[in-house]
């Protein structure tokens, strides 16, 4: 358990250093011209800095926000919980959300290690995926 332990936090630091190199001057742009998001409490308490990054890098629909990815070892995988911020994010908006989130954890190296992605609206729905490799972007 310690060698997969140390071997996810081999791979975390290579994502975060991939993740860093990536321009994001789009997502800004859009996130600036888009409609206020919906106040999140943003508790970073058990946030993981590197799934974090990851999710911050979706792209998004206008006026839904990441407020912080949490990570937890089940086993030999990985489960990952990502917070949205947004009002009305319900059925099919929520699905484009998490559609758009998985589409980044796929490309990462964390991909390979993962076995759960939830995706969550702070103080709403939530969705909950074993097989996220299959969502569309």
């Amino acid at each position: 358990m310690k060698r997969t332990v140390t071997a996810l936090a081999l791979g975390a630091t290579l994502l975060l250093a991939g993740c860093s190199s990536d321009d994001s001057s789009s997502s800004a742009a859009a996130e600036t011209s888009a409609a206020p998001a919906a106040t999140c409490p943003a508790d970073a308490t058990n946030d993981d800095p590197t799934a974090t990054v990851i999710a911050k890098t979706a792209t998004l629909p206008a006026g839904v926000t990441v407020d912080g990815a949490s990570t937890k070892i089940d086993g030999e995988k990985i489960q990952v919980t990502v917070r949205l911020c947004g009002s009305d994010l319900t059925g099919d908006a929520l699905k484009n959300a998490a559609n758009a989130v998985a589409a980044p954890v796929k490309g990462s190296l964390l991909a390979n290690s993962l076995g759960v992605l939830n995706v969550a609206v702070v103080g709403g729905e939530s969705l909950h995926s074993s097989d996220f490799q299959t969502w569309t972007s």
